[in-house]
């Protein structure tokens, strides 16, 4: 369960910054904090978007 979390959370990572990925080395807290705040930032956009139209 661990390894694919960690696995999941690498790939997320990388194809979000796919360009920084290779260039710093993340700790695994900090790709889970980046990664939890991107699906936040997301899904807030997405809540308000569905709110403005209706």
């Amino acid at each position: 369960m661990t390894t694919i979390f960690k696995k999941t959370v690498d790939n997320i990572y990388s194809f979000l910054l796919a360009d920084a990925a290779g260039e710093f080395a993340a700790s695994f807290r900090y790709k889970v904090l980046f990664v939890f705040l991107a699906i936040a930032m997301c899904s807030s956009a997405a809540y308000a978007m569905l709110f403005m139209q209706s």
